[in-house]
């Protein structure tokens, strides 16, 4: 297959994505790095659609190395996900300066369940077992943002995996635009040290904790990108990757409750994001064809 051209629906995606970072970035708590950010910004949103002057350069490459391009025109939106996920400590702080919004989280949370679920799950069911299993299965989480793109692409399925990968880009940038504007802690750093001994004796979820610690940005808590992502990807892989779908179900689930569980997240953070993943991953593939051409599917694109 040769280089294409012309922008996908994921680069209008990443581009429109871009702006809106833009405009985080003119709100009065933005630092003092905010023009360089800025800059970075409007050069991605740029090379995405292929504009002048990055049209030139972008179309030098494809000439010099078009394996090359063709790689990362194909895969540059999902490893950017991380830095991107990093900056959100620099946007949401531009535009609230600190502030959060857990506050009105909790409100609901006591409305509905009377109380807050992610500070007694734990001291509920104070089994080690249950927890490890739980947390084991929250780290698989990470494992199916890629692990789902990776094989459609060894297995030579174009459109497929262009379907996939723009739905879990865009469902991470739907909510990394979320993030930015309503930022929402959640209870891991607003109610300190209140879950059970059995949450935090075990390996796995020692290695949970860990890399929260040294990953997560704060402001990122609702709604749940982890659970709307793992439903996304379930409901892609019913249509896509049909066999691993029981796993991906699994997975979703097991993250929903876990987070809750493990007080990584308000039960309210994982209830709309489950319900926004269904809804994203049922209508990906329509929004993917509206936004651009489709490329043909071979018979087994859609087993």
């Amino acid at each position: 297959m040769e280089p294409d051209p012309h922008p996908r629906p994921l680069d209008r995606v990443f581009a429109a994505y871009s702006l809106v970072a833009t405009l985080a970035l003119l709100f009065p708590h933005h630092g003092h790095s905010w023009p360089a950010y800025i800059t970075l910004h409007l050069i991605a949103a740029a090379a995405a659609l292929q504009l002048p002057p990055t049209r030139r350069f972008l179309a030098a490459a494809r000439r010099a190395w078009p394996r090359l391009a063709r790689l990362v025109h194909d895969w540059y939106a999902l490893v950017l996900l991380p830095a991107l996920y990093t900056e959100l400590a620099i946007l949401n702080h531009a535009v609230w300066n600190g502030r959060t919004f857990d506050g009105v989280i909790q409100h609901v949370e006591s409305a509905v369940f009377g109380g807050e679920p992610a500070r007694h799950l734990a001291a509920a069911f104070p089994y080690l077992p249950l927890s490890e299993a739980l947390h084991a299965t929250y780290l698989l989480y990470y494992l199916i943002i890629f692990g789902p793109s990776l094989a459609l692409y060894l297995m030579g399925r174009v459109h497929a995996f262009r379907v996939v990968t723009f739905g879990v880009v865009f469902t991470f940038l739907v909510h990394y635009v979320v993030f930015t504007f309503f930022p929402v802690q959640g209870p891991r750093y607003v109610f300190h040290g209140v879950v059970g001994a059995a949450v935090n004796g075990g390996p796995v979820s020692r290695l949970s904790r860990w890399l929260l610690e040294h990953g997560s940005v704060r402001g990122t808590a609702f709604p749940s990108s982890h659970m709307s992502v793992a439903t996304v990807q379930a409901v892609l892989a019913y249509r896509y990757l049909r066999p691993v779908f029981p796993l991906f179900v699994v997975v979703a689930l097991g993250v929903g409750v876990g987070a809750v569980y493990a007080g990584f997240h308000y039960a309210a953070d994982m209830i709309v994001g489950g319900a926004a993943g269904l809804v994203l991953g049922l209508f990906m593939p329509r929004l993917y064809v509206s936004l651009g051409r489709r490329e043909p599917a071979t018979p087994q694109e859609e087993v």
